[in-house]
C-alpha cells in the first residue's frame, strides 16, 4: 500500500509538472508571452531595489505629511464637537475601503489580472481591467447614493451618544455626507494602482497617500479662519 501511495503521488506530481511546462511553453510562444523588457524588469536586482526605494520613499513621505496633518487637525479643530464629527466622517468611508479598495477586492483582482497579463497578453488584461472598472464604478455609485440617503440612521450606529450634545449629530451627518464619496474615488484609484503594480509601475500608486495628506493640509491652512471653534 505504501508503494502504491508513492506511485500515485509521483504520477500526480508528473501530471502537474507537465501542465506547468505546457503553460510555460504556451506563454513563451503564444500571444500572451512576456516581452523581454518585462522579463528583464522583474529579474534585474537593481530594478527590484529601485522599486523598493520608490515605494519606501513615498511611504515615508506620506507618514511625514500625515504627522503634519494630525498636528494641524489638533491645532485647528481642537478637541470639541467639530473634531469628533470630523474624525467620524473621515473614518466612515474607510470602514468600507477595506472591502472595495485595498482589502478583499485587491486580493481577488490583482492575481487574476496578473495571470491574464502573463498568459494572454496586455490586450486581454486591459479588457478585464476596463470591465471590472465599469462594474465597480456602478456598484460604488449606487452604494454611495444609498448611504447618502441613509446617513442619519447610519450615524446612530456609528456615533452613539452624539445626540446628547446639541447639533453634534447633525454636524457629523453633514460631514459624513461630504466625506463619503471619497470611497468611490479611492476604490477606483486602488484598482488602477493594482494594474500599475502588475505592470511594474509603482511610483504613482505609492504617491497617492501623499496627495491625500497634502490636500487635507491645504484645506486646514486655507479654511483655518472659518473653522475656529
Amino acid at each position: 500500500p505504501q508503494m502504491r501511495w508513492l506511485a500515485d503521488n509521483f504520477r500526480v506530481y508528473n501530471l502537474g509538472l507537465s501542465k506547468t511546462k505546457n503553460r510555460m511553453r504556451a506563454a513563451d510562444h503564444g500571444p500572451g508571452r512576456l516581452s523581454p523588457a518585462l522579463i528583464s524588469r522583474y529579474s534585474d536586482p537593481m530594478n527590484l531595489i529601485k522599486a523598493i526605494t520608490t515605494v519606501g520613499s513615498y511611504t515615508m513621505l506620506s507618514r511625514v505629511f500625515g504627522f503634519v496633518r494630525d498636528i494641524l487637525v489638533a491645532a485647528v479643530l481642537g478637541a470639541g464637537s467639530m473634531a469628533d464629527a470630523f474624525f467620524v466622517a473621515f473614518r466612515f468611508p474607510n470602514l468600507f475601503r477595506r472591502l472595495f479598495a485595498e482589502g478583499a477586492f485587491a486580493a481577488a483582482f490583482v492575481p487574476i489580472f496578473s495571470s491574464i497579463l502573463e498568459q494572454e497578453g496586455r490586450e486581454k488584461a486591459r479588457e478585464l481591467a476596463e470591465q471590472v472598472f465599469a462594474v465597480l464604478l456602478l456598484i460604488l455609485v449606487l452604494f454611495v447614493v444609498l448611504m447618502q440617503l441613509a446617513m442619519p440612521w447610519a450615524m446612530w450606529a456609528l456615533a452613539p451618544g452624539f445626540d446628547e450634545v446639541e447639533g453634534k449629530m447633525e454636524m457629523a451627518t453633514e460631514m459624513s455626507r461630504i466625506a463619503f464619496p471619497y470611497l468611490l474615488f479611492i476604490s477606483l484609484v486602488s484598482l488602477q494602482s493594482g494594474v500599475l503594480n502588475s505592470l511594474g509601475h509603482f511610483a504613482a500608486a505609492a504617491a497617492a497617500p501623499v496627495l491625500l495628506n497634502l490636500v487635507l493640509i491645504a484645506a486646514m491652512l486655507g479654511f483655518r479662519d472659518a473653522l475656529e471653534t
